[in-house]
């Protein structure tokens, strides 16, 4: 029994380390089109905070907190 707890929580460690780096990999694509979009419509400061805190809305709206 113990090889097959190890097993498990080697297989579930795995799927935890690949879920989060998925996850930061769609956030840093999230940030580049944000930057993208902020460059093209060429924002203003006050712009590019009110579109920051929109997607802070978006992101603890989804049940996403730090």
């Amino acid at each position: 029994m113990g090889e097959l707890t190890k097993l498990l929580n080697d297989a579930i460690s795995k799927s935890l380390a690949d879920a989060k780096a998925d996850s930061c990999a769609r956030f840093s694509a999230h940030l580049d089109g944000l930057i993208r979009h902020i460059t093209k419509e060429e924002l203003s400061s006050i712009e590019i905070i009110e579109l920051l805190h929109h997607e802070s809305l978006k992101f603890h709206s989804a049940g996403f907190t730090y």
